[in-house]
């Protein structure tokens, strides 16, 4: 069970387990910090799920291997939700009044940053003018920076800790223009070419790196995570992709 369990989520959505989110169980909250991998519910959901196949039965046995796929799979869960403003692939906003928004990480970011150790996000009073850095985050596998896409003002930080980013997307609260919002976000259309675009650059990650099976099945290596699949380099591209 997670240890982050005890303190209230900012945002239900976050909460919700993917097969929640892709409405295939009616309420199921993720107790896990998202860890399918090691999630009972996600294996037996993957066992009785309508329209599995023999085949992708035997696919299913050998989900933890293949990270590339899994990460596919996860993705095919997150879909555009009316009522938040799109700031690209990364960032998004709801409104709280006025001119306040709530500020955070998109699904996405989530999905794709693995073992992230610390994070360093502007403080409360800062302006932050677009194309200027707003969050820097560390990693195994380096470090990466997402930039503002527009100009905000830091009204609060609502999260401290590296471990809140497996509890809620909500980081800030800010003060932004509505009309400059409304220039820069994702339409439902533009928002959906992004997922299949990632998929897209997943799938030809997985082509280049299909020999990945053999080597776990044999027992030589085990790969947990997108940057040991892919390499540091690859996956620093990929997440340059993802926070463009």
């Amino acid at each position: 069970m997670s240890k982050n369990k005890s303190s209230e989520p900012v945002n239900y959505d976050s909460m919700k387990c993917i097969w929640m989110s892709s409405n295939t169980v009616e309420y199921k909250l993720c107790d896990k910090n998202f860890d399918c991998d090691n999630c009972v519910f996600d294996r037996i959901m993957r066992n009785i799920n309508p329209g599995n196949s023999a085949s992708d039965s035997c696919e299913s046995s050998n989900f933890q291997s293949n990270i590339i796929r899994r990460k596919l799979d996860l993705l095919k869960a997150v879909h555009y939700s009316p009522g938040y403003h799109y700031m690209g692939r990364s960032i998004i906003l709801k409104k709280l009044f006025d001119k306040t928004y709530y500020l955070g990480l998109d699904k996405t970011a989530y999905l794709f940053l693995d073992n992230l150790k610390e994070y360093e996000f502007q403080t409360a009073g800062s302006g932050i003018t677009r194309g200027k850095g707003l969050l820097k985050l560390w990693g195994e596998w380096g470090e990466t920076e997402i930039v503002s896409p527009i100009n905000f003002l830091i009204v609060d930080k609502l999260k401290h800790s590296i471990a809140d980013f497996k509890v809620s997307s909500w980081l800030s609260l800010v003060d932004a223009d509505p009309d400059e919002i409304r220039q820069v976000e994702l339409t439902e259309d533009e928002y959906n070419q992004n997922l299949t675009d990632l998929s897209t650059r997943l799938l030809e990650l997985e082509n280049e790196f299909n020999f990945l099976g053999a080597r776990l099945n044999d027992g030589g290596l085990k790969v947990m995570t997108l940057y040991e699949a892919t390499g540091i380099e690859k996956y620093k591209e990929f997440l340059n992709l993802l926070f463009a």
